[in-house]
């Protein structure tokens, strides 16, 4: 009848699903047991992803892979090894990420693998090293294509790199931890 009231239309609640890209900017510090103590600098990105959606029986859940590189600069002191400065310029990760969905904000947890080149660790000028990392964050969707989120990351990496083949047996691994902020675009 005229008099009943009309079915209220349900909104369609905000997905994750799909990639994105974006921006990144924050700080890393580096230290190692064998290391003057530990140094940071600032470092700058970008990263892009795919998000999957599952509907779960209580909240959503978002399961994803990321690719980032990021830029160090401006270090205070650069951190030391009787072989000489390890200087990090550049640090990439591989990571998966998974969260659950509360509404516009997704509380995730990442993991996966990290890699970082740095240069004049040694005599003979550059070097890589790769390790793992783990870490969690925080996005939110400020409109249906834009996100903006804060990160923080632990990276072990491996050894401290020397030109003393020897020096294997007693350096420490080098790990660093990065909080970084950013902006992401979906499509």
């Amino acid at each position: 009848s005229w008099l009943s009231p009309a079915p209220i239309a349900s909104s369609a609640s905000f997905s994750w699903r799909g990639g994105y890209a974006g921006l990144h900017g924050g700080f890393a510090r580096f230290s190692a047991d064998n290391l003057a103590p530990a140094q940071g600098g600032y470092l700058a990105g970008a990263q892009g992803g795919y998000n999957v959606q599952v509907s779960g029986s209580t909240v959503p859940a978002v399961f994803g892979i990321e690719l980032e590189g990021s830029y160090l600069w401006r270090q205070t002191s650069r951190p030391q090894t009787a072989a000489g400065s390890i200087a990090p310029r550049w640090i990439g990760a591989a990571k998966l990420r998974t969260g659950i969905v509360l509404g516009r904000f997704l509380p995730y947890a990442t993991a996966g693998l990290a890699l970082v080149h740095s240069e004049e660790p040694v005599a003979d000028g550059r070097g890589w090293q790769i390790g793992y990392l783990y870490g969690g964050g925080l996005e939110y969707a400020v409109t249906d294509t834009v996100s903006i989120k804060a990160e923080y990351n632990y990276l072990q990496l491996g050894r401290t790199p020397s030109d003393n083949r020897l020096e294997f047996m007693s350096s420490r691994p080098l790990t660093a931890q990065t909080i970084k902020a950013g902006a992401n675009i979906r499509f």
